[in-house]
């Protein structure tokens, strides 16, 4: 919302029906990873967007096999095979490299310096940004803290939601 509120022409792709949406934000909802990978391509397409921002994490496995109605429960074990999921963010970027690539990248258990490493391959692979984030990184408060880093930008760091999402619409308007 925030990068709307700030003149951008914003189009939301989300998942989740619990999430209440303003009507005046352009909102396309997904159900699963192929309507997901598939509303990607299809906005991608358009060829009207200068950045794509990758805010979450799409599951990296799926089941083998989706089974239909109910799994009976008297069996002694039961296992679902997963299989990988196609990088949607890095399929996205192959197929429209005009546009500009904001992605965010979460770990636990890593140092502050492997995450800044894992940022730069992201960096290194031409994404303009990525905004990470870490368990370990918290304030007094709790709160986690996010950065932003950039190629030829100092890193940027935030807590609130809010100082976030100023912190990507910064950098944005600092490119145009």
């Amino acid at each position: 919302m925030h990068l709307y509120h700030n003149g951008a022409d914003v189009d939301l792709l989300l998942s989740g029906s619990d999430i209440q949406v303003p009507e005046y934000l352009n909102c396309i909802r997904v159900a699963s990873y192929d309507e997901y990978k598939q509303a990607c391509i299809s906005l991608g397409s358009e060829s009207k967007y200068h950045e794509a921002i990758f805010s979450a994490a799409v599951a990296d496995y799926r089941p083998k096999q989706v089974f239909s109605g109910k799994i009976k429960s008297d069996q002694a074990d039961f296992k679902i095979d997963l299989v990988r999921t196609e990088k949607v963010v890095d399929l996205f970027q192959n197929q429209f490299p005009q546009t500009g690539i904001i992605s965010f990248k979460y770990e636990q258990q890593v140092s502050h310096n492997k995450i800044a490493s894992l940022a730069q391959e992201r960096l290194n692979k031409g994404h303009l940004a990525v905004i990470t984030n870490r368990d370990e990184d918290r304030t007094n408060s709790g709160k986690q803290v996010a950065y932003l880093f950039a190629q030829d930008c100092e890193t940027q760091k935030a807590s609130e939601k809010k100082d976030i999402a100023q912190m990507i619409f910064d950098f944005i308007y600092r490119r145009t």
